[in-house]
């Protein structure tokens, strides 16, 4: 039977030592292997105990701070148990009382995944209950506060562009849901996005950078989708 000496972890180090054991009455003392020093005295009514497999886990403070770990073959541990009680068994009780920051990162984890998962898909079913007319007329207010902006900037609508964008789109037939409406902006800037119920602002950088008519499609044609599908 293997006989193997535990391990002390103080709570504040993390490279446990070996250690020796000595119980009297209702109090352990624990003294390093090696140099024979005293370490630390506790009473068995502040510990509890915990199996994780082959191992065997003496807690010495509420907390689960400081513990012992011994094999689960070591001759003390029926002492132990008969003066602590019914040990617990599981992974939830390790996590719990010896590795805290561990259940806190689970926690944490979890707590951003659900998070995520609620700004996924509020927003998809907010939209899903919203109805056509509603949502043109967000876009429509969007579209008037974001161009009231530009101004700011320097920056005009262009009218002329606009047309000759708009008939590209309708030729396109994208949608028979939304009115697919396109704005561009006088601006340098090489931008364009989509907006709720069809609206699409195009700034004319991102046409600037466009050498060849077929060139076009692509990237105004991928626009003028995602507005069909917000």
């Amino acid at each position: 039977m293997e006989n193997e000496q535990p391990f002390y972890y103080n709570g504040e180090n993390a490279q446990p030592e070996k250690v020796d054991v000595t119980i009297t009455g209702n109090e352990l003392e624990i003294c390093n292997s090696e140099t024979k020093s005293h370490i630390a005295s506790f009473f068995f009514s502040d510990t509890h105990t915990n199996y994780l497999g082959s191992r065997f886990y003496l807690y010495l403070d509420k907390a689960g701070t400081r513990y012992l770990e011994y094999n689960s073959t070591h001759p003390l541990i029926p002492e132990i148990v008969e003066k602590t009680g019914s040990p617990t068994t599981g992974k939830l009780r390790y996590l719990t009382l010896q590795k805290p920051f561990i259940l806190l990162a689970i926690l944490l984890a979890l707590g951003a995944g659900l998070y995520f998962l609620i700004i996924t898909i509020v927003p998809v079913i907010g939209m899903k209950l919203i109805g056509t007319q509603q949502e043109i007329a967000i876009g429509n207010k969007l579209k008037e506060v974001l161009l009231q902006q530009e101004p700011i900037f320097g920056n005009k609508t262009d009218t002329t562009a606009g047309n000759v964008l708009q008939e590209f789109a309708d030729n396109l037939h994208l949608s028979n849901r939304y009115p697919i409406k396109i704005t561009v902006v006088r601006s340098k800037i090489v931008n364009a996005y989509a907006l709720p119920g069809g609206n699409i602002v195009v700034y004319k950088g991102i046409l600037r950078k466009i050498k060849t008519p077929g060139a076009n499609a692509t990237p105004l044609k991928a626009v003028l989708v995602a507005a069909v599908a917000i």
